[in-house]
C-alpha cells in the first residue's frame, strides 16, 4: 500500500495540470455515483489552483516543490470523488468507463494491484502537441472507490525533468 500512495503522490505532483472540460465519459461516471451514502465530491477550477501554487511557490525554496508547482499552473479542471464501495452496479460501472476511455484514445499508463487495493492511471495525449491532455486516476479498495480527472496541458518533457528530480531527491527508480 505505501507503494502505491507513494506512486500516486509523486504523480499528482508530476501531473497535476488540466485544460478544458472533463470528458462525457468521466462525467457520467461521476455522476453515476451521486446517490450513494458516504461520498465526496468536488470541482477545482483552474484559477483556483493557479492561485495556490502561487501562493504555495512563496513559502518553498525546494527545487523540486517548485518545479511541480510550476506544473499546477498548467491545471484548468480537476474533479475529485471519493466514494464508499458499496454500489452493486460499480464493476459493470468501471468495466463500462475503461472501455469508453480506450475508445476516446486514453491509454494504460499505470495498472497495479496491492493487498485488495487496485490502481489505474491513464492518460490522453495530443500527438501532434506531444501534450498529456487529460489524467484519469481510479482507485478502488475494498470499502471506498477515489476518482480523480484532471484536463491538462502538461508536455511531457516537463514531467521527464520533474521525474528526474525526484529520482535524485527520493532515491526512486523510474526507470525499471
Amino acid at each position: 500500500m505505501k507503494t502505491i500512495i507513494q506512486l500516486l503522490l509523486c504523480g499528482l505532483m508530476l501531473v497535476p495540470a488540466a485544460s478544458f472540460s472533463q470528458t462525457k465519459d468521466i462525467n457520467s461516471f461521476y455522476k453515476a455515483f451521486r446517490l450513494l451514502d458516504h461520498e465526496v465530491k468536488m470541482t477545482i477550477p483552474g484559477w483556483l489552483i493557479d492561485v495556490s501554487a502561487d501562493i504555495a511557490k512563496l513559502s518553498t525554496d525546494d527545487p523540486i516543490e517548485k518545479e511541480s508547482l510550476n506544473l499546477m499552473k498548467k491545471v484548468n479542471k480537476v474533479k475529485l470523488m471519493v466514494s464508499s464501495n458499496n454500489n452493486p452496479k460499480k464493476d459493470q460501472l468501471i468495466t463500462d468507463l475503461f472501455t469508453q476511455l480506450r475508445q476516446s484514445s486514453f491509454e494504460d499508463l499505470i495498472q497495479m494491484r496491492e493487498d485488495g487495493t487496485k490502481v489505474n492511471i491513464m492518460i490522453r495525449e495530443d500527438a501532434k502537441d506531444q501534450k498529456i491532455k487529460n489524467l484519469f486516476v481510479l482507485i478502488r479498495e475494498p470499502e471506498e472507490i477515489v476518482m480523480l480527472s484532471m484536463k491538462t496541458d502538461l508536455r511531457i518533457e516537463e514531467v521527464n525533468e520533474v521525474l528526474a528530480m525526484m529520482e535524485d531527491d527520493l532515491d526512486l527508480d523510474f526507470h525499471q
